[in-house]
């Protein structure tokens, strides 16, 4: 019978291997708060890394800027995350493992910030006063009466509902309008004329359901 072996030492290469990145991590320098707050100025730009990529990049003007270091089908990157101190370490680190899923599903993050960035531009141009704005500008009326029926809408209608998005305009909140509107000044069918108009308009945009 064989001599149990089971408790030699594993010599392999694998485990060699893995005792080397095991020592590797275990004796790696934790970077203190302390530390990134004494980096100094220098004629040139400097790099100072603190793991996985993620570096202060310190200008000659003092200015220190989150950078991190990737690469994507093959070609390198760097990915800008903010300055610090206003961006601590542990918030760029959550950043960096924020954008690094969206590296393994092969997108840049700065190109998936850049399309956040504009579903919010668009997301405010989609409040109903916007919207009606614009739907306003393309009606073919005479200035006078494009004036007369904003000065409605200004006081009847975006009190209300103006900085709304039009998907969040229930049709509750245009009856309450007609209503005050109808105790009012009885401006009960141009009110809702044009605020059913505007909705109408955003549907034909496709941006709202049928």
């Amino acid at each position: 019978m064989p001599p149990d072996r089971s408790d030699a030492p594993d010599n392999t290469e694998e485990a060699q291997a893995r005792s080397t990145t095991s020592q590797q991590r275990s004796t790696k320098p934790r970077v203190s708060d302390a530390a990134l707050r004494a980096l100094k100025p220098a004629d040139k730009p400097y790099k100072y890394s603190v793991g996985e990529g993620l570096y202060l990049e310190v200008s000659p003007q003092g200015s220190k800027l989150w950078r991190w270091k990737y690469r994507l089908g093959g070609k390198e990157n760097r990915y800008a995350i903010g300055s610090y101190p206003q961006t601590s370490m542990k918030e760029a680190r959550e950043q960096v493992d924020a954008a690094r899923k969206l590296v393994k599903q092969g997108q840049h993050p700065a190109q998936q910030r850049k399309i956040e960035r504009l579903n919010a531009i668009h997301g405010h141009a989609s409040t109903f006063k916007a919207l009606a704005n614009e739907w306003l500008s393309l009606k073919d009326w005479e200035e006078v009466t494009k004036a007369r029926r904003l000065d409605m809408l200004t006081r009847v209608v975006f009190p209300s509902i103006g900085d709304l998005p039009v998907r969040a305009i229930a049709p509750s909140m245009i009856l309450d309008i007609l209503k005050k509107a109808h105790s009012n000044n009885g401006l009960v069918r141009h009110g809702r004329s044009q605020a059913d108009d505007v909705r109408d308009f955003r549907a034909s945009c496709g941006n709202l359901p049928s």
